[in-house]
């Protein structure tokens, strides 16, 4: 089971669609903490694509509403606020951790429903992100670990693959296998891969530079 990063890719099925379920803001939904959506062409096209039954949800929206104050988890990731040892809390100081745990069982309630094999979920979101989330309580400098939202943790840990919008070598490689005349680009990669999170998260810190005297 990852905490971070895409997981691997389910097969596709030998008959009938891949069932998947999708952030909705990812399909243009106005479902964000302040009522905006993150709409990706790759994932529209993956989810418009007729071997696929594609399933929009916004967990925190089914709990919460649109518009909701912004929100981060403090003193963990989404599995320590499963196993409440993190909590939820938006900029008012609020604990929203059982909305959020509420959500995510919403969503997971929705995976059995349609015995959906992927999610596509959104990154960085407290209960969506499955490669990068913030760290709230570094507040108010914008500080992020490498590890999984509330939604994506509890799918990980029923055995449900999540990959995100920034996963683009995962997401081209599914366009491939659904559509043989889309040819997945041979330099794409996933978000863990990418140079910013390999500096933030993989390499050790530079070293601290050699002191130059002055006479």
């Amino acid at each position: 089971m990852n905490r971070t990063g895409p997981d691997p890719l389910p097969p596709l099925p030998d008959s009938g669609p891949l069932s998947i379920v999708v952030s909705a803001c990812l399909l243009g939904q106005p479902v964000g903490y302040d009522g905006s959506s993150w709409p990706s062409d790759l994932v529209g096209r993956i989810a418009a694509d007729p071997r696929v039954a594609a399933h929009p949800f916004c967990p925190e929206t089914h709990t919460l509403g649109v518009p909701r104050r912004w929100m981060t988890i403090h003193d963990g990731d989404g599995f320590a606020v499963l196993e409440r040892r993190a909590r939820v809390v938006n900029v008012d100081g609020e604990d929203l951790s059982d909305a959020f745990i509420a959500g995510a069982e919403a969503l997971l309630a929705l995976v059995r429903e349609h015995d959906a094999r992927l999610a596509i979920l959104t990154d960085i979101s407290p209960m969506c992100g499955s490669a990068v989330i913030y760290r709230g309580e570094a507040l108010p400098e914008r500080d992020y670990q490498a590890s999984s939202g509330v939604a994506a943790a509890l799918l990980r840990r029923h055995g449900i693959p999540v990959i995100s919008q920034r996963d683009t070598a995962s997401l081209e490689r599914l366009l491939g296998q659904l559509d043989p005349g889309f040819t997945p680009d041979p330099d794409a990669y996933d978000y863990v891969a990418s140079p910013w999170y390999v500096q933030t998260f993989l390499e050790p810190a530079p070293p601290s530079p050699e002191p130059v005297f002055e006479e």
